[in-house]
């Protein structure tokens, strides 16, 4: 027999395609500390207390996003716009101490006609010229940012994403709102 009741035609294996992707673990933890919730990520380990190698590469991961965007994540509040339904895959958190407002994205900005691309958090139409936004990780100094009806304009850095601070997601820090 199959024992545990798995009748012996089924085979018990896991493919990588099986389990989520670290983009896909930080896109639910960003958005769950958005909506002021907290995650419970579900780690079994194997019948003999082994986590199993893919298991542990995405909590490593994890835990190197964590380890340069942490500041969005622990000791925050939800902002007054959770995400940015207009903009995409981009959500909102806010310090508890500082009030430093981030803004987590998931998708990078392609570049136009040679020129850096541009994130526009359409949350943030009512900005006043005076925000500063920094990438986190980011040792290329403040972003140049305006103010515009349709939200806050940031310009990305001209980078390639491979010399980002991370694959994942990106947090960009405002502050002055």
């Amino acid at each position: 027999g199959g024992g545990g009741g798995v009748p012996p035609h089924v085979v018990l294996q896991e493919g990588i395609d099986q389990f989520y992707n670290t983009t896909a673990l930080l896109y639910q933890l960003v958005s769950t500390v958005s909506c002021n919730g907290n995650l419970l990520l579900n780690i079994g380990p194997t019948a003999d207390g082994r986590i199993v190698p893919a298991f542990q590469e995405r909590l490593l991961q994890m835990g190197a996003w964590l380890q340069v965007n942490g500041e969005a994540i622990y000791g925050t509040k939800p902002w007054q716009f959770q995400n940015d339904t207009e903009a995409g895959r981009i959500w909102y958190t806010q310090s508890k101490k500082t009030g430093a407002v981030y803004a987590t994205s998931f998708d990078w900005p392609s570049p136009v006609d040679n020129k850096p691309g541009e994130i526009v958090l359409t949350q943030m139409k009512s900005s006043p010229s005076s925000v500063a936004v920094s990438l986190l990780g980011w040792g290329g100094g403040a972003l140049t940012s305006h103010p515009a009806a349709d939200g806050l304009h940031i310009t990305a850095p001209d980078a390639a994403v491979t010399e980002l601070p991370s694959p994942y997601a990106w947090v960009l820090k405002i502050t002055g709102l």
